[in-house]
């Protein structure tokens, strides 16, 4: 590999702009914080040993590696890291930093002179490395920097008469500086990820100085992108706040499509193109399932003469259209492309699972003499596998009704990454385990009912209550099926938690256990009703007067079983629904001693009659009688009400 040495790469010339660029945007000397190591390896021999051993030079002690060299940018080179390399950047983002990763920052190159394209460095083009572009101080592209799809510019404020930095421009000189906001967000939060360092340059970046220049886009989740300017210009203040509030990112999932084996012609043509769909389930239900992606690979093999006339184009299924190679009138030495990964960050935050489209443009002025071929290709999906957010969630219409206290409130903005579509009780969970974690941290204390306990006496009702299908329990509690006692409130459990002395010892009281054997009628809409008059095992050290959860176990046999619906009510006269129509559940008849749980009766007293109702109420016909063989029920709860509350 012949390497290009972009503009001036002396490792004493990227520490002061490093420096400088600190001191200019802190106001103060943080170079004690901060230090600086040059790693000699371009004034020799280079080859993917000694590139190798550079890249994993004390990845436990060194953060943050800035890069400003590359294959050479002339405009017909496509090249890349070997073997060795390779290895070093995947051990440097998983054991680097103590597991945290590796920052690798690299210079884009300033091969847009040559008309080159950064997708054709292996190394700019890499998941594990930030690249960096540049722009002038009047926001416009620096004359040959290359076209990018990578994240992201720099702001260019340092004062014009800094000595070593008046000629110093270019992407070599923006890499250091980049390399110097991610250590600012690293000092601020020193548990950051490679991959958490990359979501901040995205959601931080800011696009509105740059606009003036043409290229932009907005992407499938609204966020403006250029092909020159990556997100846009890191703004270091935004990095470091974001930063001191943010949440590591879950495990990286990667997905790859099936490789299609193409082999079809590409017309040689003057402007002539070729379109292959590939539909893409995402990995749907599988441990590598995507559902918000990060970075795309496009992994393509062809042949095409001259190389540098192609255009290639791959589009999101959410519209998103990115030109992961542009022509390069240089490229005449070869015709092949084999195995070559095209990356493309402009997808960050879409969807993976859809209809994408590949474009294949003969698009540049040179003779072609003969007719190409793309022989295969295949996509790679990056991606975050779940919920980002660590606050509030939005529930979905569809979810489980559940007489569970469940949903969170909708606060989040609608365009965070990893939380577009994740919402429903796999958000909500993760979630609500987050309050319950801060009110353990009010009170270690807590036990298991008592965190049940501040559930219910804190959530909120009101903002839901335009829902229907609330009602209100016995001890003059709002509940509901959908939403159980309603929107969890971090704040209420705290300071609750904080007050809270333990609840007494749970006592369990179960009823005598009725054998009915009695006919369920197979009448649309008839019911069968049955009654229990309970002592509440009064007297006994099982007696329970405030309840907490009741069970209800019941054996029967039904035929569609998802025709049932089943009501209990309690002696104070708060009617709970266990068991709601299930259109679907046509497979089995029985329910053998499946205890049905409502807490829905919580602080209501335990004696007295219950009454249990059995409706044939789903619309599938029903060819016989059914049978409720049996019933019984089982009360938890406390056999006096205390003061939970500590006096003080």
């Amino acid at each position: 590999m012949n390497y290009t040495c972009f503009e001036i790469v002396s490792a004493s010339d990227a520490q002061l702009l490093i420096t400088l660029w600190l001191y200019y945007i802190t106001k103060m000397v943080i170079t004690s914080e901060i230090t600086f190591t040059g790693v000699r390896m371009l004034d020799g021999v280079v080859n993917d040993a000694v590139e190798a051993k550079a890249l994993g030079l004390n990845p436990e002690h060194i953060d943050i590696y800035s890069a400003s060299w590359g294959p050479e940018d002339d405009g017909k080179t496509v090249d890349g890291p070997g073997p060795l390399a390779r290895r070093a950047f995947i051990y440097g983002v998983t054991s680097g930093r103590k597991g945290k990763g590796s920052i690798f920052v690299w210079a884009s190159g300033n091969g847009g002179r040559h008309i080159d394209s950064c997708n054709c460095d292996g190394y700019t083009n890499s998941i594990f490395t930030l690249s960096i572009s540049s722009a002038t101080q009047g926001g416009s592209g620096t004359p040959g920097h290359d076209k990018s799809v990578a994240t992201v510019d720099m702001d260019a404020r340092l004062r014009p008469d800094h000595i070593c930095t008046v000629e110093h421009t270019g992407t070599s000189a923006s890499a250091p500086l980049a390399a110097g906001i991610c250590a600012l967000a690293l000092e601020a939060n020193p548990t950051l990820t490679w991959r958490d360092m990359q979501y901040l340059v995205v959601l931080t970046s800011r696009s509105t100085p740059l606009e003036k220049e043409n290229g932009w886009i907005t992407n499938g989740v609204k966020r403006k992108i250029s092909h020159k300017f990556g997100y846009g210009l890191m703004d270091a203040a935004a990095m470091v706040n974001l930063a001191e509030l943010w949440t590591t990112v879950p495990p990286q999932h990667i997905c790859k499509s099936q490789e299609l084996l193409e082999d079809k012609e590409i017309p040689f043509d003057y402007r002539a193109s070729l379109d292959f769909y590939m539909d893409v389930n995402a990995c749907a239900n599988t441990l590598n399932e995507v559902r918000f992606l990060e970075h795309v690979q496009c992994k393509i093999s062809l042949r095409f003469f001259p190389r540098g006339n192609l255009r290639i184009i791959l589009t999101s299924p959410m519209g998103t259209s990115s030109t992961i190679l542009f022509e390069r009138p240089r490229d005449v030495i070869s015709s092949n492309f084999d195995d070559w990964p095209f990356l493309s960050v402009h997808f960050w935050g879409e969807k993976a699972e859809g209809r994408w489209h590949l474009q294949i443009i003969n698009a540049g002025v040179r003779h072609v003499s003969q007719i190409g071929v793309l022989k295969k290709w295949q996509l790679i999906f990056y991606e975050c596998s779940s919920t980002l957010a660590t606050t509030y969630s939005s529930g979905t219409p569809g979810h489980d009704k559940s007489v569970a206290t469940v949903d969170m409130d909708a606060r989040l903005r609608p365009d965070h990454i990893c939380t577009i579509e994740h919402t429903g009780t796999s958000a909500s969970a993760p979630l609500a385990a987050g309050i319950c974690a801060l009110a353990l941290e009010a009170n270690p204390t807590l036990t298991w009912r008592d965190m049940q306990y501040l559930v219910v006496l804190t959530s909120r009702s009101t903002p839901l209550e335009k829902e229907n299908g609330w009602i209100t329990n016995g001890v003059k509690r709002k509940i509901s099926h959908k939403f159980g006692y309603g929107l969890m409130d971090a704040a209420a459990m705290v300071n609750l938690a904080e007050l809270w002395t333990t609840v007494p010892p749970q006592h369990i009281c179960k009823s005598q256990e009725l054998l009915e054997d009695k006919e369920i009628p197979f009448d649309y809409r008839a019911s069968l009703d049955f009654y229990m008059d309970v002592t509440a095992c009064v007297n006994t050290l099982n007696e329970v007067r405030f309840l907490e959860h009741v069970q209800c176990k019941i054996c029967l046999k039904f035929f569609p079983r998802g025709n049932l619906r089943i009501i209990l009510t309690s002696p104070m006269g708060t009617s709970s629904t266990i068991l709601f129509e299930r259109p679907r559940d046509v497979i089995s008849s029985n329910f053998d001693d499946w205890p049905f749980l409502s807490v829905h009766f919580w602080g209501e007293k335990a004696e007295g009659r219950w009454h249990l109702q059995i409706i044939n109420a789903g619309v599938r016909h029903v060819s016989q009688i059914g049978v409720l063989k049996k019933w019984q029920l089982i009360f938890y709860g406390m056999s006096y009400f205390c003061k939970i509350i500590n006096p003080q």
